[in-house]
């Protein structure tokens, strides 16, 4: 019921309702979703600066505060990812450089999730916050990105390339899901969860996502690779799909690119979701239906209210 109601609310009121829902959706996942901006992380990096010694070597186990030590340790926090061509560190540098470029216009930001569990020590029962899952986004424009750039998109037997699909949308007016990684089952899709919410707050028409196979670096013409792999550049990717891609299909986007192909030995997927067909899919509609009311009147039967605290 709350699910068939939430399509027909006006388009406002389904924006304030989602990012109310997918905030509920953090509390059933039993994490804390962290949000730093382009500029926030900038001052961040400045911050961890202060941990290094004379030689200015930094030892992550000096670096207390739990959001400083995910944010320098990332590549070694998300070691699967990064073992599959998903860069997190590259995709943090990139949003420092979009603050430097577009300052307070800069939308760029870093989601981090975290889990908090209670652990035995000698000194009794202590807290410890663990990041599980992470997503950068920013605003999608062809210097968001090298690889977005014309001369790094692989040429077609006709002349047409990725561009001439994607270059409409870099218009400023869309979200791009950079880079995404988590540890835990139902992390990646809460994280993109949150990306939709924060286009839904920042007005954007959509979000746009490259979802990487897990060849993005393996050349199948390597003459260390199989023989059945250097054959055809795709032989590999379409039976290794993208480790992302059951996300985005979970939540109901649009495949606008299904062989991505990058003169760097990039592959992938791009997705395509427009911010007026954003449902609940993948959250909990228990939990929803406990946060939300229909109208008491003729008039407002038709209409969901909510009346869950702290929201």
């Amino acid at each position: 019921m709350t699910e068939y109601l939430f399509t027909n609310q006006p388009i406002a009121t389904r924006g304030r309702m989602y990012k109310r829902a997918v905030d509920v959706q953090e509390r059933v996942q039993g994490v804390q979703i962290v949000r730093i901006s382009a500029m926030e992380l900038k001052t961040y990096q400045r911050e961890i600066q202060k941990y290094a010694d004379e030689d200015g070597n930094i030892d992550p186990i000096d670096i207390a505060d739990p959001i400083h030590h995910a944010l320098y340790s990332v590549d070694e926090t998300f070691k699967s990812c990064y073992d599959e061509g998903v860069v997190i560190r590259g995709a943090l540098s990139l949003l420092i450089e979009e603050a430097d470029k577009y300052k307070s216009k800069a939308h760029g930001c870093v989601f981090l999730a975290l889990e908090t569990k209670d652990y035995d020590t000698s000194g009794g029962r202590q807290m410890r916050v663990s990041p599980i899952g992470i997503m950068s986004v920013t605003t999608f424009r062809q210097d968001a990105d090298s690889l977005l750039l014309p001369q790094n998109m692989r040429k077609k037997a006709d002349g047409s390339s990725d561009y001439d699909v994607l270059s409409p949308l870099m218009n400023g007016h869309y979200l791009y899901i950079d880079a995404i990684c988590s540890k835990r089952a139902g992390i990646g899709t809460l994280l993109v969860q949150k990306a939709q919410a924060y286009a839904i707050t920042k007005k954007f028409f959509g979000l746009v996502a490259l979802a990487v196979t897990p060849e993005l670096f393996r050349n199948p013409n390597n003459p260390k690779a199989p023989r059945n792999q250097r054959e055809r550049r795709y032989q590999v990717s379409v039976n290794n799909r993208p480790r992302a891609e059951p996300i985005f299909d979970k939540l109901g986007y649009t495949v606008i690119i299904d062989k991505a192909d990058f003169e760097a030995e990039v592959y992938g997927i791009w997705f395509l979701k427009m911010v007026n067909d954003i449902d609940l899919s993948g959250l909990s509609v228990h939990a929803i239906d406990a946060c939300v009311r229909v109208g008491r009147t003729p008039a407002t039967r038709d209409k969901l209210y909510w009346r869950c605290p702290g929201n």
